[in-house]
């Protein structure tokens, strides 16, 4: 009981008025692991505050296998590219057929900021199960493409391997 009353009182003050509390707040819970209910921090996605959901995301990231990787890809979603962003760095120890068609999504999508691209061709690096290629040597061969976003793009191919590759 006496262990719990300090997580208890952080997840109440996660609706504060303040973003700024509930940002540090939803970050404090990231560090105290195993202890902490997922629930609090999941609601804390949905904050008004970019802040409070990119401390959120980075928090649950913390928290390892535990978080459903489902969570961490709805993240992906966030109209923010910090959030955007922490989702990405949070899932990068996962692996998974879905999660390489929403890294595809984000590396496509010429409409974000190139920090979450790159994030994504980079985590695409690091899938095991086989990636349709593609998607990625349209990104590679794409004259106006940003060069680092092409040059990550490359690497992924590369760390993928031939086997892993598969062509439509």
């Amino acid at each position: 009981q006496g262990e719990r009353a300090p997580i208890k009182l952080l997840m109440d003050t996660l609706s504060d008025k303040d973003w700024g509390v509930r940002s540090a707040v939803a970050g404090a819970l990231g560090k105290l692991g195993e202890r902490v209910p997922l629930e609090p921090l999941v609601r804390a996605l949905s904050d008004a505050s970019w802040q409070v959901r990119e401390a959120a995301v980075d928090a649950l990231g913390r928290l390892g296998t535990r978080v459903p990787v489902e969570l961490l890809i709805e993240a992906l979603q966030d109209e923010n590219d910090h959030v955007l962003y922490g989702a990405l760095g949070a899932l990068k120890e996962r692996e998974g057929d879905t999660l390489v068609q929403e890294l595809v999504t984000v590396l496509l999508n010429k409409t974000l900021d190139r920090m979450p691209r790159i994030a994504a061709a980079r985590l695409l690096g690091k899938q095991h199960p086989p990636i349709l290629i593609e998607p990625l040597l349209a990104i590679l061969y794409d004259p106006y493409e940003d060069g680092v976003i092409r040059a990550d793009t490359a690497k992924a191919i590369g760390n993928i391997g031939q086997l892993s590759l598969e062509f439509v």
